[in-house]
C-alpha cells in the first residue's frame, strides 16, 4: 500500500488492535463496514473507491470480515449498515469506513450516498445517512471496541443555495466503547 491517509489509518488500527489483543473478547470478531462513493451527480470524486480498496484490503489483512460497497445508492447504504449494526452486537471489534461526500446541517453530520438529490438543507434528512445512526448502533452494540472513520470530502457543495454555508462535518462525541 501507499503512504497514504488509509495508510496511516490502518496503521493506527493495527495499534489500537495490539492493545485489545491481550483479551478474549477481541479474539471472537472482527468486522469492518467499508464505503467509497464516487460516482456523484454533483460533485465526482476521484479518491474514494482507490481509498476504500486499500482499506478493505488491509482490514482483510488484519483479520476483519469486511464488507466492501463502491458507489453505493441510498437504500444499499442503509442495509449495509443496518447488517453491520446486527453483527457489532456479537461482540469484538467493529470498523466502519466512509469515503465520499459529507454534510453537516444543524450540528448534525450526514454521509452522501450517489443517488442524493439534494437541493436545500431539507432535503438532507431523506436523501443521506445520519452519521449518529452508526454511532448509536456502535454505543448500543455493548463490544470492547469501535472505530468510525469518515474520510469525507471537506467542501459542502450544497450550500450554495442554503443559509448556512459550513464545510466540513460538525465535531462528534465518542461514544464509550469508540473512536472516531
Amino acid at each position: 500500500m501507499k503512504h497514504s491517509f488509509a495508510g496511516i489509518i490502518v496503521t493506527l488500527i493495527w495499534l489500537l488492535l495490539a492493545v485489545f489483543t491481550a483479551t478474549a473478547a477481541e479474539r471472537r470478531t472482527r468486522t469492518a463496514l467499508v464505503i467509497g462513493n464516487a460516482a456523484y451527480m454533483t460533485g465526482p470524486l476521484r479518491t474514494p473507491i482507490n481509498d476504500a480498496t486499500d482499506m478493505a484490503d488491509a482490514l482483510q489483512r488484519l483479520g476483519f470480515e469486511v464488507t466492501l460497497l463502491r458507489d453505493v445508492k441510498l437504500q444499499a447504504m442503509e442495509e449495509a449498515i443496518a447488517a453491520f449494526i446486527v453483527k457489532l452486537r456479537q461482540g469484538g471489534v467493529g470498523l466502519f469506513y466512509f469515503a465520499g461526500h459529507g454534510v453537516q446541517v444543524a450540528g448534525e453530520n450526514y454521509i452522501v450516498p450517489i443517488d442524493a438529490r439534494i437541493r436545500r438543507a431539507e432535503d438532507v434528512r431523506s436523501e443521506t445517512v445520519q452519521v449518529g445512526r452508526i454511532f448509536g448502533g456502535a454505543e448500543t452494540a455493548a463490544n470492547d471496541l469501535n472505530v468510525i472513520i469518515l474520510d469525507a470530502s471537506r467542501k459542502n457543495l450544497y450550500t450554495q443555495t442554503w443559509k448556512s454555508r459550513r464545510d466540513g462535518l460538525a465535531a462528534v462525541e465518542t461514544p464509550p466503547n469508540g473512536c472516531v
